[in-house]
């Protein structure tokens, strides 16, 4: 699924070049230098990470999340959910964001969390958003682990994470962050993170390019 997947991609690509409106942000998910994260595995509790990679420009709808996975999940550990992040024109020069929306594993309108025995392994993996969530101009896409990271990353050049466009943030909490609500705003202390790139990207649609 996933090779189909990224085949379909370069495909549209090559036929449709910058007049696609389906676009992809991130990076791409292959295995890199370091396996995994560990330095979250000390932390207590659970670790965000937001990426301007990973922002958006204009409005658009969300896909898929592509990921790939240094290490299985087993028994829904370590606990992995993919978060939307509402920031003031992608700056992430912040000390807090706040949660707009969430993409468990399974996709939409599916608690892992309630299913012990929720196993995932090693490589490239994708989950379809079914039906797409709508994102604004200014979200930025993010993930929270509680439990070592699983995705790899390569560290970045020294001083790369400086120029617009590559910053990151990174927060910790005691447990998996709970979705918002129209009464309840979930927000998260943040700081400057290390300068990696790690293997997840998103892809989205823009639905106006459509009616043009």
């Amino acid at each position: 699924w996933n090779n189909l997947l990224y085949h379909n991609q370069q495909l549209r690509m090559s036929i449709l070049g910058h007049r696609d409106p389906i676009f992809t942000v991130g990076s791409e998910p292959v295995n890199r230098s370091h396996s995994a994260d560990a330095s979250p595995a000390a932390l207590p509790g659970c670790v965000t990470r937001v990426d301007a990679a990973l922002c958006l420009a204009r409005p658009a709808q969300l896909l898929s999340v592509a990921f790939f996975l240094s290490r299985p999940i087993q028994n829904s550990w370590p606990e992995v959910k993919f978060t939307v992040w509402q920031t003031l024109q992608r700056r992430l020069n912040v000390t807090s964001l706040i949660l707009r929306a969430s993409v468990p594993l399974r996709g939409l309108g599916q608690n892992v969390s309630a299913d012990k025995n929720f196993c995932m392994d090693p490589g490239p993996r994708t989950i379809v958003v079914a039906p797409p969530m709508p994102l604004r101009a200014g979200d930025c896409l993010g993930w929270t682990v509680c439990g070592p990271v699983p995705f790899p990353f390569d560290d970045l050049p020294a001083g790369s994470c400086s120029v617009q466009g590559q910053n990151a943030v990174v927060g910790a909490s005691a447990e998996m962050l709970k979705d918002p609500t129209a009464n309840r705003y979930a927000s998260l202390s943040v700081e400057r993170a290390p300068c990696r790139r790690y293997s997840v990207a998103a892809q989205l649609y823009d639905y106006r390019m459509q009616r043009s």
